[in-house]
């Protein structure tokens, strides 16, 4: 046997230890290596993608501050079956004192992907993306948070940040209804569709742009918001051969709501008519199909000769194929859009080629002609004048070249449109309204007293080399702030003239009544009698006067019961609601949008939850519209939910005594309309009819025809009253309001409640209003009742409820303004706005959105 010398014993040593180490870490000679591509394990839940509706052909998703958007948001559970709720993060606004969570059920079935649809608000305002010190072309972008989580519970399951690009306040979206969409995208190429064409314009190409195209593909499921609060970005539809049952009932009633709020609905004929005529918007049309003739060649360049510079001549040409010509529908106010020439006048035809009728703030206007004609789009991008004015409904623009620097400027002659007196001119970013004529009165009226505020624009120089100075990126980031943070027409308005109306009221209406001297007075004694006297007769009548002390604590107990009872409105021991209703409505037509401004009152520290029950509404707390009323509002974290025909604000806290305020809106329909009609065709201006064809009665009703009105104490239902107009000279409307309103305030006077007064001062308030304010109509109508309407509900219920409602009809549009090419002065800055659209193409497709 031989022994191991030392050499053997390390080479055995170190043969155990790596035979050791290979049983340790394995030698992967029997592992299988993974292919190559092999797809990763998907997460539990994926956010696919998220549009906003209607979605925008730049796959943006777009929002404008303090408007409501509806988002789409594609999501898919890998794992499991999930219901939960989706949610929105909003951040917090600056001058808000609450945080605002939006959310909405979400239901996904394992492995398929479902579109779940949720509402967004902000005021916040987005800022511009910056590269390399190198602002993107990209917009104005705000970062949101979008959760998800399961029912009852706080933690996400999926969070994601997704970016929002903001509108700004002159900006809105143009929304085409077309099979065959994708042949308007030509209408971005059109300076109409742009306010400026300066330097700032190059630099940052997407701020001046007045319009964005939204195509919705038209599937089962078009992709249009179902509720007038959606529509307030939208300034005009183009409807083209849509099929009679693309929309569904909930987007015809928006869309009708949002014509008579302002909207304008362009039909491109003569095909569109053939479902129109049994559709929805029959009863609404300015005209209808007759016949199958042919339009002549010459009738249709009579049309188009007024408009024709050097830069068109050939307008229509001679293989255009246009049939069945479009008659007048006597039956409904309308007009065919005339055009004004220097000398001759309105152009003669047979045949109206343009009709427009009026619906409330808005408009329909039908061709007789097809849109898509090549001829028409020929004639169009040479010179988009009759595009501007007749189409779009905008005013007359003058085009300033400036001289060295190849810039031009563009201001438009808004003759229908209420402007500062000291200001002929305006132009779409100081007056949104001009380019979106979507308005409502307790959000946008304002008192003709009161001017429009200058916008920073407004102030600037903008002349030669003056305005490439040396702070020229000082001036750009001024210009964006002057307005990104500026109003803009039909927008979410805590603090227009109507809402600070309602606010002085609703705390007014809320204050606490000290009980008088008399009452105390009274109590007391009434107190003491019943103690003493007559406690002691009663008992000594049934001989038991010992049980005297024991009815001692027995009375002072129904004593303080009665006392509270009986004070519990006056000091606060109970909770209380005010709600003032304020009613914007349009002749003939049953739906009406009401804004309800509610104040809760608690003695004790409470939370409320408010719901609509019979249509959806939309409800936020109320922005204070100065620190002193701030100190009222103590709501801090609230949550929005909209369901299929309700919504949901929860959480809304109130301190203990103190006032809690809210601003809700929601559109209703009535049994009826109101009408203001002639008797006959041959009745003269001064001979109409109000008739209420509603089951509602209205007071002190006032109607303001331009310098003349009329009142009459009562609108009873059913009820037809023949008008006797008055001349404001004869008698001053003003000083009638004042006599009404005496009446109203000395009845609240008899009456103990200082909030039944308040909200009849406020009524009176809003009376003087609108007897100045500057109106889009014709014929307004004024008057109010009590009993507030709406379906809005709190939980817990106040013990004490009181309210009003103040009506604001629009019974006649204004008629339409007369076109003038004119006084346009287009073919002067052609090639310097050529130049502009251009490069601003090059930037787009070499820019980051």
């Amino acid at each position: 046997m031989s022994v191991p010398t030392k050499r053997s014993k390390v080479r055995t040593l170190g043969s155990t230890c790596l035979l050791g180490l290979l049983l340790l870490i394995g030698c992967n000679g029997c592992e299988q290596e993974e292919p190559e591509g092999k797809v990763p394990p998907l997460p539990p839940f994926e956010l696919r993608e998220t549009n906003s509706i209607p979605a925008h052909n730049e796959r943006a998703i777009f929002y404008k501050p303090g408007h409501w958007q509806k988002t789409a948001s594609s999501l898919r559970a890998n794992e499991e079956d999930f219901r939960g709720e989706a949610e929105w993060q909003p951040p917090k606004d600056r001058d808000r004192a609450y945080s605002l969570t939006i959310k909405g059920s979400a239901i996904l079935p394992k492995g398929q992907t479902k579109q779940i649809s949720l509402p967004f608000f902000t005021q916040t305002s987005g800022r511009r993306s910056i590269q390399n010190g190198i602002p993107k072309s990209g917009g104005f972008l705000l970062p949101l948070e979008f959760d998800l989580t399961y029912s009852g519970s706080e933690r996400a399951v999926l969070s994601q940040m997704v970016s929002f690009r903001q509108l700004l306040n002159h900006q809105s979206v143009f929304v085409v209804l077309s099979e065959d969409s994708s042949y308007y995208q030509y209408f971005e190429s059109l300076p109409a569709f742009y306010s400026f064409f300066d330097y700032l314009g190059k630099e940052h190409p997407s701020i001046y742009q007045s319009y964005f195209l939204s195509s919705p593909l038209l599937n089962q499921n078009v992709d249009l918001p179902d509720h007038l609060q959606y529509w307030t970005t939208i300034s005009h539809v183009l409807w083209d051969g849509v099929p009679q049952d693309a929309l569904s009932s909930a987007q015809e009633t928006a869309l009708l709501d949002w014509i008579h709020q302002g909207g304008r609905l362009i039909i491109s004929g003569p095909e569109s008519l053939s479902n129109l005529h049994v559709s929805f918007l029959a009863e609404y049309l300015p005209g209808k199909r007759e016949g199958n003739d042919e339009l002549t060649l010459e009738e249709l360049r009579n049309l188009s000769q007024p408009w024709t510079t050097s830069l068109s001549n050939n307008v229509f040409s001679a293989d255009s194929e246009l049939t069945w010509p479009i008659e007048l529908i006597a039956s409904h106010p309308a007009s065919s859009i005339q055009i004004k020439r220097p000398s001759q006048g309105p152009t003669e035809s047979n045949t109206p080629l343009v009709l427009e009728r009026k619906l409330g703030q808005g408009s329909i206007l039908l061709t007789a002609f097809s849109l898509k004609e090549t001829s028409f789009r020929s004639w169009i991008e040479q010179d988009d004048r009759f595009f501007n004015q007749v189409l779009l409904g905008n005013p007359p623009r003058e085009f300033n070249h400036l001289i060295g620097t190849g810039d031009v400027k563009v201001a438009w002659h808004p003759r229908e449109f209420s402007l500062p007196e000291d200001q002929s001119i305006g132009n779409v970013l100081s007056y949104p309204q001009l380019g979106n004529r979507v308005s409502f009165f307790t959000r946008d009226a304002i008192s003709t007293s009161k001017q429009s505020p200058r916008s920073f624009f407004d102030e600037m120089n903008y002349s030669g080399q003056d305005y490439l100075s040396e702070n020229e990126t000082l001036l750009s980031e001024a210009a964006e702030d002057a307005y990104v943070y500026s109003e803009n027409n039909a927008n979410w308005n805590d603090r227009s003239e109507v809402s600070q109306i309602a606010e002085k009221t609703l705390i007014n209406a809320a204050g606490i009544k000290v009980p008088s001297r008399t009452f105390l007075l009274v109590t007391i004694l009434s107190y003491l009698f019943c103690l003493a006297p007559i406690n002691y007769i009663l008992f000594r009548l049934l001989q038991r006067v010992e049980w005297a002390w024991i009815a001692v604590p027995v009375i002072t107990l129904i004593a303080t019961a009665v006392i509270i009872y009986s004070t519990q409105v006056n000091i606060g021991f109970s909770q209380a609601s005010t709600k003032l209703t304020i009613i914007e409505g349009y002749g003939d037509y049953p739906r009406v949008h009401s804004t309800s401004y509610v104040a809760v009152y608690t003695s004790l520290s409470d939370q409320f939850n408010f719901q609509f029950q019979k249509e959806r509404g939309f409800i936020l707390p109320m922005e204070a519209s100065s620190l002193e009323n701030a100190r009222w509002n103590s709501a801090k974290q609230v949550t929005f939910q909209e369901s299929n025909n309700s919504a949901l604000l929860t959480g809304f806290h109130v301190d203990s005594n103190s006032i809690g305020l809210l601003h809700a809106e929601e559109m209703l329909t009535l049994s009826g309309s109101i009408m203001l009609k002639k008797p006959n065709r041959s009745s003269s201006d001064n001979e109409w009819e109000l008739i209420n064809q509603t089951s509602l009665s209205f007071r002190n009703v006032v109607l303001r025809k331009n310098a003349k009105w009329y009142y009459t104490k009562e609108l009873k239902p059913q009820e037809t009253l023949t008008i006797d107009w008055i001349d404001d000279s004869e008698q001053s409307l003003s000083d009638q309001i004042d006599s009404i309103q005496w009446e109203v305030a000395s009845t609240a006077a008899e009456d103990s409640e200082i909030g039944e007064k308040a909200l009849r001062e406020g009524i009176e308030s809003l009376y003087h209003f609108s007897e100045q304010c500057k109106s889009n109509s014709e014929v307004q109508m004024m008057a109010w009742s009590e009993k507030s309407l709406g379906s809005l509900t709190m939980e817990p219920e106040p013990g004490y409820q009181r309210g009003a409602n103040f009506f604001y009809f629009h019974l006649l549009p204004k008629a339409s303004y007369v076109p003038s090419p004119y006084e346009e002065n287009l073919a002067d800055v052609r090639e310097a706005i050529q130049e502009a659209l251009s490069l601003r193409n090059i930037q787009q497709t070499e820019g980051t959105p």
